[in-house]
């Protein structure tokens, strides 16, 4: 068996060349949780010797981020937050059996691999010739990803071998940026 999935994504919101008067809080802000379930099971079986093989391949994959913006703006306020959330959580199992009945001879042989990647990001800005007049002011990141990747395999027979691999890879941040002129 054999499982691929990608997942790309690109969250934004974004506050451009805009004037905001409010008389309250004002809060621009975005915000992405991605949930992956991948699962893969082989299996194989014989009952007059030689061998029975079974594998089995889960690859997920997520890319992407997620953005707030203000560029050359103006915000009067009481009160103004900028935040960009992105978390994701990953789970992955390959499996495989391989069962030979045959008592005299031949091999049960099974192999599971599982093999996760998340590249994801957060990030926060206010740029340009923005003009921020607020009481009170918060600029937010945040990335938070989990993986969760199992290998879980089985033979059985006179000659049994059985194998699993998990490979997790997670790269990525959060930023938050106040950039002048």
């Amino acid at each position: 068996a054999f499982l691929v999935m990608v997942d790309t994504r690109e969250l934004r919101l974004e506050v451009t060349g805009a004037t905001i008067n409010a008389g309250q809080a004002v809060t621009i802000g975005a915000e992405d949780h991605a949930t992956v379930v991948n699962v893969a099971v082989g299996g194989a079986g014989t009952s007059r010797g030689d061998i029975a093989l079974a594998g089995s391949v889960a690859v997920a994959v997520l890319d992407g981020s997620t953005t707030a913006a203000v560029k050359d703006a103006s915000i009067t306020s009481d009160a103004l937050n900028v935040s960009a959330t992105d978390g994701s959580t990953t789970v992955s199992v390959g499996g495989a059996v391989g069962i030979n009945m045959d008592k005299t001879k031949g091999s049960g042989v099974g192999i599971g691999i599982a093999v996760n990647t998340v590249t994801r990001s957060a990030g926060a800005s206010i740029t340009g010739a923005s003009t921020i007049d607020t009481g009170v002011f918060g600029i937010t990141a945040d990335s938070s990803q989990s993986i969760y990747g199992f290998g879980v395999s089985a033979g059985k027979s006179t000659a049994a071998i059985a194998g699993s691999v998990s490979v997790n890879n997670i790269t990525g941040g959060a930023r938050a940026d106040v950039i002048g002129n």
